[in-house]
């Protein structure tokens, strides 16, 4: 049944209609006016008209007109927050028509991993664990609107269209990923930021200074704090073990994965509850191991703390064009 509605991924969306529509041709055009005016049950019977950007009209149009021509359209939204009101968005809801292809949120590395290895077993390619866990390291992220719980709010995914994209090169050549095939890819964003959080403990306070705007310009200031609070809490952890003479990198992993605290209690309804670990690269962690750090574990707690406040400061209507320097300038002097 037509015209339908998929929102998230573009490339999980289109994927998912060739597995569902194997004998029909996609094709892409947001000229509907066109489209419904010239359009034959038996020369375009075989089409599916794959619509982004659509005007009211034509929604309008394509929801009075495609039932009685026989012309099949989907709806492509980059989230859930399309306008509930309108005819076509109610009659695909109500015929159960709307699609959930949703990025994964950044931190469930699992579902990340799972897509990634589902693109590559689809496209005959394989790739070895070191590589795998470099490119979930490096994978960009995504600022996107949700309707969630019932309020429109910003999340942080996995942004697999532009990483699908890169693959795509890269499969085009090869048929086994190696470590120096994605270490120069373009979206490789977050390399930036681990070079900026080195630059940032070696208290290079003009280098960071000078870059913080192209970081934000490319993640959003939630999405920097967010990374640097997760790389800040991992350094923590590490130096921690340092400070104890705790060396094997395997119980340092369950460690920073809070295995030794995840599904230790039970729930309020005395079951056990359900978790998602969050894995760490363990060549991160020997790397790490075998770097001489300047900061102590109170250093880096109070550069946590540091960056809590930010955050707070920027929730409460503060602006990132001061809060965000000011915190780069405490953190370079901790």
């Amino acid at each position: 049944m037509f015209p339908r509605i998929y929102f998230g991924s573009t490339s999980l969306s289109v994927n998912k209609i060739k597995e569902e529509f194997k004998d029909y041709s996609l094709v892409y055009d947001n000229n509907v006016s066109k489209i419904l005016s010239n359009y034959s049950k038996f020369f375009d019977s075989n089409n599916i008209y794959i619509h982004t950007n659509l005007t009211s009209e034509d929604y309008k149009n394509i929801n009075e007109k495609c039932d009685s021509l026989g012309s099949k359209h989907i709806i492509l939204f980059e989230d859930d927050s399309f306008d509930g009101r309108l005819s076509l968005v109610s009659k695909a809801k109500k015929n159960n028509l709307i699609f959930d292809c949703s990025l994964p949120l950044v931190g469930d590395v699992n579902s990340l991993k799972r897509h990634i290895n589902n693109f590559l077993f689809k496209n005959n390619c394989n790739i070895n664990s070191e590589t795998l866990n470099y490119l979930i390291e490096i994978c960009p992220v995504l600022r996107i609107k949700s309707k969630q719980s019932g309020s429109k709010k910003e999340i942080l995914s996995y942004d697999l269209d532009i990483l699908f994209k890169e693959l795509e090169k890269i499969v085009s050549y090869t048929d086994k990923i190696h470590l120096s095939d994605i270490q120069n890819s373009s979206f490789n964003q977050e390399c930036d930021i681990f070079e900026f959080i080195e630059q940032l403990l070696q208290r290079n306070n003009d280098y960071c200074l000078n870059n913080i705007n192209h970081l934000i310009t490319a993640m959003g200031e939630q999405g920097f704090l967010l990374v640097l609070l997760s790389q800040l809490n991992f350094y923590l952890v590490l130096s921690d073990c340092k400070a104890r003479k705790i060396y094997d990198s395997e119980e340092i992993q369950k460690l920073i994965e809070l295995r030794d605290l995840l599904g230790k209690f039970l729930d309020d309804n005395y079951n056990e509850p359900t978790y998602t670990t969050k894995v760490q690269n363990p060549i991160r962690i020997k790397i790490e191991l075998s770097k001489n750090r300047n900061q102590t574990p109170k250093q880096f707690s109070q550069m946590i703390n540091l960056v809590v406040d930010s955050i707070v400061d920027l929730r409460t209507s503060g602006s990132s064009n001061h809060a965000i320097p000011i915190l780069i300038s405490k953190l370079t002097s901790v």
